[in-house]
């Protein structure tokens, strides 16, 4: 019988035990080794596939998992995608769990923004979460970045 780690393979009259494959999970010493369900990974020699961890998305089935890119966050473990960065926010590192809301004073006229823009010189943005500046009332004004 293999250890948990490897499993069997019998070559004519003989039973071999072979290292579970990456991205597959072999348990009891099984005949075949277990392809690691969407989401997870197993990175060889251990028994099990575990989750795609927050900040982080497994896209090729079973392989390691990847920082989300620039622009997006994963905050639940097990996917196979990160989101987009929503309006309003940005995403400055590659693991985040959550998107960051802009300050007041600045906002993010899209999606996938890593950082926010100050608001333009006669606008404002009062607002944490921002998409468009508001132009200034007649007889105020207002600085970049306020």
């Amino acid at each position: 019988m293999c250890t948990n780690g490897q499993y069997r393979v019998r070559d004519g009259k003989t039973t071999i035990c072979r290292d579970c494959p990456v991205g597959h999970s072999c348990t009891d010493g099984s005949n075949a080794p277990v392809a690691c369900p969407s989401g997870s990974y197993q990175s060889g020699g251990s028994v099990v596939c575990t989750l795609c961890p927050v900040g982080y998305f497994c896209p090729t089935l079973g392989a390691a998992p990847m920082l989300c890119p620039l622009g997006s966050y994963q905050n639940e473990t097990g996917k196979t995608f990160c989101h987009s960065c929503p309006f309003g926010n940005y995403c400055p590192n590659t693991d985040i769990s959550a998107p960051v809301q802009c300050a007041a004073g600045y906002y993010a006229p899209m999606g996938n923004m890593t950082a926010c823009l100050p608001c333009p010189e006669g606008f404002m943005c009062p607002s944490t979460s921002a998409i468009t500046p508001i132009l200034c009332p007649n007889g105020t004004y207002s600085a970049a970045g306020q």
